[in-house]
């Protein structure tokens, strides 16, 4: 890396931290699968589950996208990926916190 401030390597992580949480996370909660369909509880799982899955593919197809920019065969920046990325991280948590909204009730 460049002359970067620790701090912005550090934030720099976040997204990538998360992603690796997200991907870990879908084992358990595959395993607290509802046996009632219909409920608040199943549709928050439903949204829990499917949120971990998007934003562990949508993390790695912006981190291959980000990689191929930085290596000068996209003709898009890297920025433009790292962006994208922070996008996709308040899009999962705004998902993961509505579905734990929808299980809490």
């Amino acid at each position: 890396m460049k002359d970067t401030p620790v701090g912005h390597r550090l934030i720099r992580l976040v997204p990538r931290l998360v992603a690796l949480l997200a991907a870990l996370a879908i084992i358990p909660w595959t395993l607290g699968v509802p046996g009632v369909a219909g409920s608040d509880y199943a549709r928050g799982w439903t949204i829990g589950y499917f949120s971990l899955i998007a934003y562990a593919v949508a993390y790695a197809v912006l981190a291959l996208l980000g990689w191929f920019a930085r290596r000068g065969q996209l003709a898009s920046g890297a920025q433009l990926a790292g962006r994208l990325a922070w996008v996709a991280l308040a899009a999962f948590v705004v998902a993961q916190l509505w579905a734990w909204v929808l299980i809490s009730k």
